[in-house]
């Protein structure tokens, strides 16, 4: 089952400015990633730096083992991250990032700089994490890595939210589309 990690838009012109998703599929596991870069950037180097996350967090899933488990594509994406920082001078503090590995024993979740976490599917929406919870902090990922949350297995989707949409949970049917695609 591929994993279904998502974020919403901004407001403005340009709503996913600065945005990424990445989503790959290993033999044992599948992993996926929806960012953004938090600061306001310009056009031409925002796009450049979410293609390169989009491309590191890439490269460290396909060069996993065949028989890589959900936690291992987590290590794998920091580590990628850490090395993406250290080429592009400063990645840290400017990601807000929700990453999702999927196995046949269940979920994990880790990410930085999300407000709360929600989980979407037949039965509707609801909350994960709240304000409190280590995936709203500032993980220091470049010295250790974040904490994981472990969900049993499911098909729906997770949705990661800044704290200006903190409150405003996806209590409509249009969701999908505010985080830039269409789901049937």
């Amino acid at each position: 089952m591929l994993p279904r990690p998502a974020l919403y838009g901004e407001p403005g012109r340009v709503p996913f400015l600065g945005h990424l998703r990445v989503v790959r599929e290993g033999n044992a596991a599948s992993w996926g990633a929806a960012g953004r870069l938090r600061e306001p950037v310009e056009v031409l180097p925002a796009y450049h730096l979410a293609r390169a996350v989009e491309g590191a967090l890439a490269l460290a899933w396909e060069a996993l083992p065949a028989d890589a488990d959900r936690f291992d594509g987590l290590r794998a994406a920091w580590g990628a991250l850490r090395e993406l920082h250290a080429r592009s001078g400063g990645l840290a503090g400017r990601l807000e990032l929700l990453l999702l590995g999927v196995d046949g024993e269940g979920r994990a979740v880790a990410g930085t700089g999300l407000a709360r976490v929600w989980e979407l599917d037949e039965a509707g929406a609801r909350v994960l994490t709240g304000a409190d919870h280590p995936l709203a902090a500032e993980a220091d990922w470049l010295t250790e890595l974040p904490g994981v949350l472990q969900l049993p297995r499911g098909s729906g989707a997770l949705l990661g939210v800044r704290e200006a949409h903190s409150e405003a949970g996806p209590g409509d049917a249009d969701w999908t589309r505010r985080c830039g695609r269409r789901i049937s």
